[in-house]
């Protein structure tokens, strides 16, 4: 779920010399998956340079690019399907910065694992839990989401994650919480590693994250902790209406809770917060970049029209 330290988590592993952190999220792949199926399958190169060339062209990959498409010549895009393709555009990043493997990061993903796994059938899924309340402080406070649909969306793609994520199995899906994360970070990424199949390397506790203590290493930042801004961060009354929605997958993953709830917000509501949040999105942009932020907004567009046909929450 966005909000949960995907960043951080991303940017700590992209420290392995093998493993390279894609900076953005796509969060178009489920689309893409839907796609590859229109075409018929990807057999042939014609229809593997059309969705080459739409990823390279969505938002993330245009940014990761120097705000420029990622065209990859012919040879790249040799191997079949798609995963050929999802391989070929990430593994040119990966090349770049001389790495071998590749990281995606996109939360909403979580919600079509399954799918995923079927179509990249040698891919790792880390799904990183965190405290749904400090989710939705984290949203707020810095771009006045709501709520109350912000935690609903989070009980909604943490449960589907776990659903789906568990029925492949320890070899393929692990999950982190990001409290543990925080509070024993070489445990956690020794872990992680093993998962992963690579060695641990001390660097991998470095971030360049806010949060991090540039104190705690010296001359580097660590990963320090930085829970439960949730408790002072709500007034009592807008906790309990938290609660409501999603108390009882809280109380599941062992977060304490004084109500177990799993109310679902009025339909109007949540489309009407999502309209709200997207606004906010562009009149930032707009105030911070000006005129210069109309391009990627538009690439953002087209990725958000395609994200809320595949949108499970």
């Amino acid at each position: 779920m966005n909000g949960s330290g995907t960043t951080m988590l991303v940017d700590c592993l992209g420290r392995h010399p093998s493993l390279y952190s894609f900076p953005r999220e796509v969060r178009i792949l489920p689309y893409l998956i839907q796609r590859a199926r229109e075409l018929g399958g990807l057999d042939r190169l014609p229809e593997r340079r059309l969705l080459a060339d739409e990823l390279g062209s969505s938002v993330g990959v245009w940014y990761a690019n120097g705000k420029q498409p990622l065209v990859l010549a012919d040879d790249k895009l040799e191997a079949p399907g798609f995963r050929g393709v999802v391989d070929a555009v990430f593994s040119e990043f990966a090349r770049r910065h001389g790495k071998s493997r590749w990281i995606e990061k996109s939360p909403g993903h979580l919600a079509y694992i399954a799918e995923l796994a079927a179509e990249i059938p040698d891919a790792s899924f880390i799904h990183i839990v965190r405290d749904g309340r400090d989710c939705a402080q984290s949203f707020h406070r810095r771009y006045r989401y709501d709520p109350q649909d912000t935690i609903y969306r989070w009980r909604q793609l943490v449960s589907m994650g776990r659903l789906q994520g568990r029925q492949l199995g320890p070899e393929r899906y692990i999950e982190v919480f990001y409290e543990s994360l925080t509070q024993s970070p070489e445990a956690e990424m020794r872990r992680l590693c093993a998962f992963l199949g690579v060695d641990y390397v001390p660097a991998m506790l470095e971030s360049s994250m806010r949060m991090a203590d540039r104190q705690a290493m010296g001359d580097v930042a660590q990963i320090v902790v930085n829970s439960e801004k949730w408790r002072s961060y709500f007034a009592v009354g807008q906790i309990d209406r938290l609660e409501a929605i999603a108390g009882a997958t809280l109380a599941e993953l062992g977060y304490a809770v004084r109500r177990q709830g799993s109310e679902t917000p009025p339909a109007w509501r949540r489309r009407w917060a999502r309209l709200r949040a997207r606004l906010s999105l562009v009149v930032m942009s707009l105030r911070r970049w000006g005129w210069k932020a109309v391009p990627g907004l538009v690439r953002r567009t087209r990725v958000a029209l395609a994200q809320d046909k595949m949108d499970r929450t």
